[in-house]
């Protein structure tokens, strides 16, 4: 385990797509080659949500209710920033209701692993046809995290 302080400094800056505020322990679990296949704490926290973002509701056949309609917005972006604005409320509701049900049955996860609140912290429109979301998850440890999401 090692212990990890990151503050990001700007987010438009950055080449990676997670920022991690607070003191946090992660522990990487890699396989004989090397290759990361498992991670702990708020990288595992991060790494479902956006998971859970991207998967479009009603695919996972284990469970319905998992994912948002948001993937379906991908392929149409229309230039409406108006119902890209709402789309994406609706997918944080989406995503917090989810793991509010899953977390309601499980008490083996850590509180860095558990998911308290998502805020949207801005939606940018780049191009005519990409859009960059910007969420802050917080764990009910307390921990933070700055999640960049692009279409």
């Amino acid at each position: 385990m090692s212990d990890l302080n990151v503050v990001p400094t700007s987010t438009e800056a950055s080449t990676v797509p997670v920022s991690i505020t607070g003191t946090s322990k992660f522990e990487f679990g890699k396989d004989s080659f090397g290759v990361i296949r498992r991670t702990t704490g708020l990288a595992s926290l991060a790494s479902r949500v956006v998971k859970t973002f991207f998967t479009r509701k009603g695919s996972n056949p284990m469970n319905q209710a998992e994912g948002t309609f948001l993937p379906e917005m991908v392929g149409s972006y229309t230039g409406d920033k108006v119902a890209v604005a709402l789309e994406v409320t609706r997918a944080i509701v989406d995503v917090e209701n989810y793991f509010n049900s899953v977390q309601a049955k499980l008490n083996s996860y850590p509180a860095s692993e558990m998911l308290e609140s998502i805020v949207l912290d801005s939606v940018d429109f780049e191009t005519q046809d990409s859009v960059k979301i910007s969420i802050i998850i917080k764990a009910l440890s307390g921990d933070q995290a700055l999640l960049l999401l692009r279409t």
